[in-house]
């Protein structure tokens, strides 16, 4: 639809997209993080899931613990202040 204008074009700065991420519980030894790491980045890697994900119109990619991390606080930095500039809350 070229023309509907963009949320951004409207002037509506508001840039959002989506990820999924497996959390382990705080305190989760080390080695369990890592060997959850390693089997989640093979399952991204294989053909049927990149396949299953690409055909529902997303890119298939992983991340390192960290790299989740930062991804989350992002998000979090990101949308607060649309948050309280709108006042949305939680029901």
């Amino acid at each position: 639809m070229p023309e509907v204008p963009t949320l951004k074009e409207t002037g509506f700065d508001f840039v959002r997209f989506g990820w999924l991420g497996v959390c382990a519980r705080t305190g989760t030894p080390q080695p369990i993080v890592e060997t959850l790491n390693k089997n989640i980045a093979a399952i991204v890697a294989s053909p049927g899931y990149r396949a299953l994900i690409e055909n529902a119109g997303s890119i298939a990619a992983s991340s390192t613990p960290e790299g989740l991390g930062a991804i989350m606080q992002k998000t979090m930095d990101d949308v607060v202040p649309a948050v309280k500039e709108y006042g949305l809350e939680q029901n």
